[in-house]
This record gives C-alpha cells, structure tokens and sequence, in this order.
C-alpha cells in the first residue's frame, strides 16, 4: 500500500505530488479491473485511492482553493464503497 500525507506541506509542489499519487492510484485499479480481480475483491485499491483523494481535497482546502467536483464526487465514491465493502459479512 501506497503511504499518503494527510498533512501535505503548501504550495504547488506538494499538491502535483498529490495529484500525482490520484492518478497513480486510478491507473493501478484500472489495471487491476483489466486484469480481471473482481471489484468486491478490490477494497486495498479502493482504500489507496480514497486516502490519495482525502490527502487531495485537504490540500486544496488548505490553500482555500475549490475542489473540483469530479474530485468531491469520487472521493464520497470511495468513501461509500469502502464502507460497505468493510461491513460485509465475512469481513
């Protein structure tokens, strides 16, 4: 798993860097769907990409900057689906 700062630092830099882990983190579960592991098995991918999207999000709203909505989406996305993928039974 990918370790993402909660607290990124400021400025630009740091918020490519994050940017840069969503995109890293949407083309892993891409390739894993591709590949064939079943979504209901996918809740590591799921969680990465979520953590990379909330590590996102707070930096943009530390810069007081909007947060696209594609972004706000996605990450309520995740956030639902790893709920629910974590109280199934048998987990």
């Amino acid at each position: 798993m990918a370790a993402v700062r909660s607290t990124p630092e400021a400025g630009p830099g740091a918020l490519r860097q994050l940017l840069d882990e969503v995109i890293r983190t949407r083309a892993t579960h891409a390739e894993r769907r591709r590949n064939g592991v079943p979504w209901m098995t996918e809740l590591d991918a799921r969680r990465d990409s979520m953590r990379a999207l909330e590590a996102y999000v707070s930096a943009l709203e530390q810069q007081s900057w909007p947060v696209p909505r594609q972004i706000r989406d996605e990450l309520r996305l995740h956030q639902t689906l790893c709920g629910h993928l974590e109280h199934r039974p048998g987990r």
